[in-house]
């Protein structure tokens, strides 16, 4: 993932060096289809956060491996923590979400705590299978968006008292 200024994780390449990134790759398996760069919008894609850390639901690997190894006296395997089933029809990330092992980084939704690496990788997978929803706006939007927010606040502070001209300029914001 690129990072932007301050190490924040907010977007996923298409590719790296020729090599497609992990996540369009399983997106593009998981759909059956070829995802091309084009539908990124440019080079890179915003990551469309469902949340903060732990929206995606994550089971630890020895919950798994308990649940498939372990018996009771009966013979009957233990199913306490993972039912048999839990991943069928669905994407399973394995990866670390450990500071040991430093895949843990900031997201814009991540606040004050960090985000384990395997959990980006699945909002960016979700991201891709959804077409990257959230794309850039055009020049000529921000041109206009920048013109009205300078026109609009001095041209309201004339015909308003300037408490009120002063709360339009934050709502507007």
């Amino acid at each position: 993932f690129p990072n932007d200024p301050g190490g924040v994780l907010r977007r996923i390449n298409h590719d790296a060096n020729g090599l497609e990134s992990f996540s369009v790759a399983v997106a593009e398996k998981a759909e059956g289809r070829k995802i091309d760069a084009s539908e990124l919008g440019g080079d890179s894609a915003w990551i469309d956060f469902y949340g903060p850390p732990d929206t995606i639901p994550h089971v630890r690997y020895s919950d798994v491996y308990l649940a498939q190894t372990e018996r009771g006296r009966e013979g009957r395997q233990f199913r306490k923590k993972v039912p048999r089933g839990f991943f069928r029809d669905k994407i399973v990330v394995i990866g670390s979400s450990s500071q040991v092992n430093q895949d843990v980084h900031p997201t814009p939704t991540s606040g004050d705590e960090e985000m384990a690496g395997p959990e980006v990788q699945a909002h960016a997978i979700g991201t891709a299978m959804a077409g990257f929803p959230l794309q850039e706006p055009s020049t000529i939007i921000n041109v206009l968006l920048i013109v009205f927010m300078g026109v609009v606040t001095p041209a309201a502070s004339l015909v308003l008292p300037a408490l009120r001209a002063v709360a339009l300029a934050v709502v507007l914001a």
